[in-house]
């Protein structure tokens, strides 16, 4: 028996998430899988390094706002570090903890 795999279509885009996430064409695309990974909040990070393009809290707001508003066919993993915010926005969505090295040590992460 043998498997095969065919991949229809993948892009990479580069630019702001949520404006990508507005002008995109879900429904003729099919089921469509979104993992975002945005900058960590500044109050829930150990390390004092700064990303190279960086999130305010209106911008997480942002993203999360839209996020919550996918169509159906948009499975969803987000990673992010627990907070206040993310527990109140997300709150009737599934996630998962793990534990996970970051640059300030061993650190429980979400997805969900």
């Amino acid at each position: 028996m043998t498997s095969k795999t065919t991949v229809r279509r993948r892009d990479i885009n580069v630019g702001d998430t949520v404006e990508f996430l507005h002008r995109f064409h879900y429904t003729p695309a099919g089921r469509v899988l979104i993992y975002a990974d945005p900058s960590y909040l500044h109050q829930t990070r150990s390390s004092s390094t700064r990303y190279r393009y960086e999130y305010s809290v209106e911008d997480h707001q942002r993203l999360l706002m839209r996020l919550r508003d996918l169509t159906d066919n948009v499975s969803m993993i987000l990673s992010f570090f627990p907070s206040e915010l993310y527990a109140r926005t997300l709150s009737d969505w599934r996630a998962r903890e793990f534990q996970a090295m970051a640059r300030g040590g061993v650190r429980t992460e979400k997805y969900g």
